[in-house]
């Protein structure tokens, strides 16, 4: 290749670069900024945390009037002869035992469903903290979250993925010369744009839980057809080099 083709070369490759950086963070997001996705979650627990501990101070009201209902209903049935007014008593707390223990279960059971939707929303920041690109296969996070902030997270995480194809084409590619390096380099461009569109296309999966079904799709849309319109154009680029 002559020198002006290698400097064009170059430069394509530069804006190459830049426009896909640009196609997957589109929002702008970095790293530091994954804290926006994390901080309304983390809210959302302490909100929960509080009815844990309300719900608890209520269990442990009920368990102290079961007990002392169910104390009281012996102490009655006890009567020796007992009259009509303690016939009456007993059926009395024996309802009242009945609407407590209603009462105790009902509030155990939310005690239950709380605290396995705490440890969902904790499971989640661990992932958002260790790679966002799972974000779109959280199906809680579309009810907490929109589907711009998550859509903003994959991009982030799906250009890291990219980069590391680049990384390996570095390396297989590093040691071949010219067009041959070019349609190298080109090849791997275009297994790290297939690689990177696999977590929007699980994520729009999951836009049924969102707030808006109709919103959350078509934000996924256009960021997938954004995708595939450079695969076809990288895939037109491969061809027209092979064909020199």
């Amino acid at each position: 290749m002559s020198k002006q083709l290698i400097m064009e070369s170059y430069v394509d490759e530069c804006l190459d670069e830049v426009e896909i950086r640009d196609l997957f963070i589109t929002e702008g997001i970095m790293s530091s900024r994954l804290q926006n996705i994390i901080e309304p979650l983390q809210k959302s627990i302490d909100y929960m945390l509080d009815d844990v501990s309300s719900l608890n101070s209520k269990i442990e009201r009920n368990e102290d009037r079961l007990h002392y209902l169910k104390k009281r209903l012996l102490q009655l049935k006890d009567v020796e002869y007992p009259s009509s007014y303690y016939k009456g008593k007993i059926l009395d707390v024996e309802r009242d035992i009945k609407r407590t223990s209603n009462s105790l279960f009902n509030s155990n059971s939310s005690l239950r469903d709380l605290k396995a939707n705490i440890q969902w929303k904790k499971i989640a920041i661990q992932k958002t903290r260790e790679n966002p690109g799972l974000l779109g296969n959280i199906p809680i996070l579309y009810t907490i979250i929109g589907a711009t902030a998550i859509i903003a997270a994959i991009g982030y995480a799906s250009y890291k993925l990219y980069k590391r194809f680049m990384s390996k084409a570095a390396k297989a590619c590093q040691d071949k010369k010219g067009k041959t390096k070019t349609i190298c380099m080109n090849q791997y461009q275009l297994k790290g744009l297939e690689a990177s569109k696999k977590p929007f296309t699980d994520g729009i999966k999951n836009c049924s839980k969102a707030k808006d079904t109709q919103i959350c799709k078509a934000k996924f849309n256009k960021k997938i057809n954004a995708i595939n319109k450079r695969i076809t154009k990288k895939q037109n680029k491969i061809k027209k080099l092979m064909s020199k």
